[in-house]
């Protein structure tokens, strides 16, 4: 009977354990302050290529620029969601060409179920993947288009589930353009870098 009861506790500690390793309530796939890797946000552009919204129908262009650890890589979509309602992403790679160091999204404002198509895939790109946190990031971001912030500066909109600031931009009513970006920290850039 004692055997019995010591191999049931065994049993349900060794249970226990296991799933101590695994955290239901995980927020994101990606590491924490970091963006995804270059093959994933290729691979969600594409898919907003291939998508009713037919993703950068104006032009795209990939090259590489200089930077401090060496030429990085960068892609920039541009397209429209509807005549006049305009965008460009832009994406740049972490040293080494692998990772993300910088994802941008450009739109003007006005056209509600493109801007909506625009932001969604952007938080895609950016490894939001869970409709929740996206919905809940949009939510942070609305807030700001409805009433923007009396300054020109950028400002902190939103924060990706594994803690990335989501900065925006919001450019004075006559140009109606408004940026959102995300990019990791410099002191990470510089670890990455060595």
């Amino acid at each position: 009977m004692s055997t019995l009861k010591v191999s049931l506790i065994f049993l349900f500690l060794l249970t226990l354990s296991a799933c101590a390793d695994r955290n239901p309530l995980a927020r994101s796939d990606w590491p924490n302050h970091e963006l995804p890797t270059i093959a994933h946000m290729l691979s969600e552009l594409n898919e907003f290529q291939l998508s009713d919204w037919k993703g950068c129908n104006t032009d795209f262009e990939r090259g590489q620029i200089l930077g401090n650890a060496g030429y990085q890589q960068y892609w920039v979509c541009w397209g429209t969601t509807s005549s006049e309602h305009r965008y460009a992403i832009t994406l740049l790679a972490a040293p080494g060409n692998e990772k993300g160091a910088q994802l941008k999204l450009e739109f003007l404002r006005g056209n509600e179920f493109g801007q909506n198509a625009l932001i969604s895939t952007f938080l895609r790109m950016a490894g939001v993947s869970r409709e929740d946190e996206r919905m809940r990031m949009r939510s942070d971001i609305s807030r700001y288009l409805i009433t923007p912030p009396p300054v020109r500066a950028m400002i902190q909109a939103s924060l990706t589930p594994n803690g990335l600031p989501l900065d925006m931009g919001y450019n004075m009513p006559r140009s109606g353009y408004t940026t959102l970006q995300i990019q990791i920290p410099a002191r990470r850039q510089e670890v990455e870098e060595e």
